[in-house]
């Protein structure tokens, strides 16, 4: 049996709409997050979700009256393995009528107002991951390593900044990086890979970095450097 997807449990499931917008979250189930808040909205043809990660996005099919439209995966967009059934997803069927208009008004282009953490531009921790003989290791230590593990000990309430920095020098894989119980925001990510913690807005002359709120970081060679506030919880975070 060839590894395949499953949306709400059935396999390549379809789904039937009416030509208008709506409002779907798309969540790869691993672990529950509820992080992701972003200021403006931001118009994407694709995007880039981690296991644990999910993203609330609105479709429009009000242009693809009686039609057929796939959901599908992209191919090789990571050093991951890509399996050969997983690029199909599930199907919308667009119907020819809309018997329902309610929710279905222009988008506003400002969402919520949020209050950023200001980066002073100093690291205070950086952490190497390293695969090796089939384990994740974090600055050379695994995590069945109890006496080692612990490897920060944050005040409560502080601001600190983290670099996360993946070598992957002799392994192909990329691994979303969660921390747990606090909220960050991704200060400098992997090209291309930032979309997952930074939703980048493409223009004609450059890009637009369009800061959000997240708890997981897709971590592929190379740095990324995030901001956090340990609160309100005190103990153990993994």
């Amino acid at each position: 049996m060839e590894y395949v997807l499953h949306v709400n449990g059935i396999l390549w499931p379809y789904f039937e709409v009416e030509p208008r917008k709506y409002r779907f979250r798309i969540l790869i189930m691993m672990q529950a997050s509820d992080s992701g808040f972003m200021a403006v909205l931001v118009p994407s043809d694709s995007i880039l979700v981690a296991m644990a990660e999910y993203y609330e996005v609105i479709v429009d099919f009000t242009n693809y009256t009686g039609q057929m439209v796939h959901f599908r995966n992209q191919r090789n967009f990571s050093k991951n393995e890509d399996y050969p059934m997983t690029d199909w997803v599930m199907q919308f069927i667009v119907g020819e009528n809309t018997t329902d208009v309610s929710g279905n008004e222009p988008l506003r282009a400002e969402l919520i107002k949020i209050d950023y953490l200001v980066s002073t531009n100093q690291v205070n921790r950086h952490f190497k991951f390293d695969f090796v003989n089939h384990a994740w290791m974090i600055n050379e230590v695994v995590f069945k390593d109890k006496a080692r593990r612990i490897q920060a000990a944050p005040e409560r309430g502080s601001v600190e900044v983290w670099q996360l920095e993946s070598t992957n020098g002799t392994v192909s894989r990329v691994h979303p990086v969660h921390i747990h119980l606090i909220d960050i925001k991704i200060l400098r990510g992997i090209p291309m890979y930032i979309a997952i913690c930074c939703i980048l807005h493409v223009k004609e002359k450059g890009v637009t970095w369009i800061p959000s709120i997240q708890d997981t970081v897709f971590l592929q060679e190379g740095v990324s450097t995030v901001i956090a506030r340990f609160t309100p919880w005190p103990g153990q975070y993994m």
